[in-house]
């Protein structure tokens, strides 16, 4: 490798007011990806067992989920600044720590999370970028000693904590998260980096975006090919309520191994 790329990192807290010890899911649990509310999230329509929604969703659209039986993860991102938030000047007034723009997501700046300040913000409530930018880039190391601050905040605040992506650490990281959610693993050949995680007995809830067309079937099974991997399909990248559940058999043939 010729250097070290920074890295985009993105966590998921679940909150579940149900129970007293911390929750642990489990391979095989469905889920669902709602980010974009503004057509209405109808709870009564949702048959997922687990729905990743935004922190700042309303507590009465989670406690009608929680009263069937619908745990919530509750999704933000530490690695990044979205100037959207309510809290955007706090993270402003910090010196160097909002940088350039994160292209992938209008909005959405890169975080220096080396710098003093951020914990107590992130308490509170990458890979793909050019490293010539920084006079001083992130590194690997930089996002693993983070992650696992994270990780063992959340766990002391008894709250479960996943890793987002960068799957190409969850080797290092997979022992202190909960849970793992990746974006288009099919897509980039990659969910076989899974493979320990799910074999520790650790959940993995997938996404594949644009339809289950030929191409995306192809990819789906044979990158899920046991692999007992939570995917979903989306129609497209806006994260609306409706969703696709993988169905390895249905969609591969009988003979399609589930991994579970």
């Amino acid at each position: 490798m010729k250097f070290l790329l920074p890295v985009t990192f993105l966590i998921t807290c679940l909150f579940n007011s149900k129970v007293e010890a911390r929750w642990k899911p489990k391979i095989g649990t469905t889920w669902n990806y709602v980010l974009n509310d503004d057509l209405g999230f109808d709870v009564a329509k949702e048959t997922a067992e687990v729905v990743d929604i935004d922190y700042e969703t309303s507590t009465e659209v989670i406690n009608k989920l929680h009263k069937k039986n619908i745990s919530v993860i509750c999704y933000f991102s530490v690695g990044t600044f979205e100037d959207f938030r309510d809290d955007a000047d706090d993270f402003l007034a910090i010196k160097d720590l909002v940088r350039d723009p994160y292209v992938e997501w209008e909005g959405e700046y890169w975080l220096d999370y080396r710098v003093k300040g951020l914990k107590n913000l992130i308490e509170k409530h990458g890979y793909l970028t050019e490293p010539s930018k920084w006079e001083n880039p992130l590194t690997v190391k930089d996002t693993i000693d983070y992650a696992i601050w994270l990780a063992e905040t959340a766990h002391k605040k008894n709250l479960s904590i996943g890793l987002k992506n960068i799957p190409g650490t969850i080797d290092k990281l997979g022992s202190y998260f909960d849970f793992a959610i990746n974006e288009s693993c099919v897509n980039f050949d990659e969910c076989y980096l899974y493979e320990n995680f799910l074999k520790s007995g650790k959940p993995v809830f997938g996404v594949t975006y644009y339809g289950l067309t030929a191409e995306n079937k192809e990819r789906l099974c044979r990158n899920l090919y046991g692999l007992p991997i939570s995917m979903i399909i989306k129609e497209n990248r806006e994260l609306y309520q409706d969703v696709i559940f993988f169905n390895g058999k249905e969609t591969c043939g009988k003979n399609f191994d589930t991994g579970l």
